[in-house]
């Protein structure tokens, strides 16, 4: 497989990539303080919709659970399966003084995203969302 044309797409894409992390990031999604993680999953149902992925939230006794089925771009069956699976709840970012920027706002600094998820649960995530976007 020519992987040339999703290395242009990224290289061409690469901006608003990470604005995309950047928007999940800034939103607080703390599970062991119940804090924002109803309204990160709405907006990942949201984002995972705009791709094209069928999504929803699925609601438990504890936290919401977005998941996600995407079908082939012609609606058929195409005979294989891929999945992934990702979380997007942090850690509480206290103590807060020991911050050089804000946990959530997602500040660049020389080429990278400082911020409470930006290289684990939300980064991670979000490669799988990208991918997903550069296939199509």
């Amino acid at each position: 497989m020519n992987l040339s044309p999703l290395y242009t797409w990224v290289d061409t894409h690469r901006d608003e990539c990470v604005e995309e992390l950047r928007r999940l990031i800034r939103q607080p999604s703390i599970a062991a303080q119940d804090q924002g993680v109803k309204e990160c999953a709405d907006l990942l149902v949201s984002m995972n919709r705009s791709l094209g992925i069928e999504a929803r939230t699925i609601r438990t006794g504890g936290q919401p659970f977005v998941y996600g089925c995407l079908q082939s771009p012609s609606g058929a069956s195409s005979g294989g399966t891929c999945g992934a699976a990702a979380g997007a709840v942090v850690q509480p970012p206290e103590p807060l003084e020991e911050w050089e920027h804000e946990p959530f706002a997602a500040t660049i600094v020389a080429d990278r995203i400082v911020a409470r998820g930006a290289t684990d649960s939300k980064g991670n995530l979000m490669s799988h969302l990208m991918a997903v976007r550069a296939f199509r």
